[in-house]
């Protein structure tokens, strides 16, 4: 992707329900002076690098120092008034969108603006960004490149979380995400702990204070919910769906199934 600014408003897109980007701009080793002019468009600013300092600007008659180093993210609303009083060279990439996306914006990223880390992830989806943008009217590229956008900053706001988690905490949810994982199968949670550092006493006590549900209640909602799937959308025997879904036995699964919707996986599959 060359420096430079790319139109994407004329581009018809094939989906609707999140902002469709007007304009990209990619602006390497760049420097701008806003000089008092009212911003139209809504912008969703990217700067991956900046030289030291502290630019200085005025926003609606404010004055404003940047504290935040590179990379971060920020939004410019529509209707702003920016005069730069110091300026400084920098790499950017950024979004305008129509004004109205603004109320998208703020619920989105209410935040308006973040520090974050250059992770393999974030750098990962910038590449697939710039790729598309090669191929921009190619059908479907624009869409793309609308939903990257969001990836984009979904990233940094996991990033952010998963920074100002405890230690406890990350290895409690790991635990979570392994369970989940193999609800297809049998699963010991004294086999997940291993090397976790954590007594089984010590877990469960952890285990309450991030999840209402028991392991054992959080691994029975999944399986549960992947039969209902299936029921709906296989043809699939209720033998082979309790297997699949980690059942230990048909009839245990028979039992479960009854308990929570009141009928059998036949009824269930024939109501659907």
């Amino acid at each position: 992707m060359k420096k430079g600014l790319y139109e994407l408003a004329p581009i018809p897109r094939l989906t609707r329900g999140i902002p469709a980007v007007r304009s990209i701009g990619w602006m390497p080793d760049h420097i701008y002076f806003h000089t008092g002019g009212r911003i139209e468009n809504m912008f969703l600013c990217f700067i991956l690098r900046e030289e030291s300092g502290t630019p200085r600007t005025i926003v609606n008659g404010i004055l404003q120092e940047e504290h935040l180093s590179a990379p971060r993210v920020s939004t410019v609303l529509p209707g702003s008034v920016i005069t730069t009083l110091q300026a400084l060279r920098h790499d950017e990439l950024f979004f305008s969108y129509p004004p109205e996306s603004e109320t998208f914006w703020r619920e989105f990223f209410p935040e308006g603006k973040l520090r974050f880390r250059r992770s393999e992830s974030f750098d990962r989806l910038l590449k697939e960004l710039f790729e598309r943008m090669d191929n921009l009217h190619e059908s479907g590229q624009a869409d793309a490149i609308d939903c990257l956008v969001l990836r984009l900053l979904l990233e940094i706001r996991i990033q952010e979380r998963q920074e100002s988690e405890s230690r406890e905490e990350r290895i409690i949810r790991g635990i979570a995400s392994r369970l989940i994982g193999r609800f297809q199968e049998p699963v010991s949670i004294p086999e997940l702990l291993d090397g976790s550092g954590l007594s089984l006493r010590t877990f469960y006590r952890l285990w309450k204070r991030y999840y209402p549900d028991s392991p054992v209640a959080m691994l029975q909602e999944k399986r549960m919910a992947a039969a209902e799937h299936l029921l709906m959308t296989s043809r699939l025997r209720i033998k082979e769906i309790s297997e699949l879904c980690g059942f230990s036995t048909p009839l245990y699964f028979y039992q479960s199934f009854r308990q929570k919707h009141g009928c059998s996986p036949a009824e269930f599959r024939r109501k659907r």
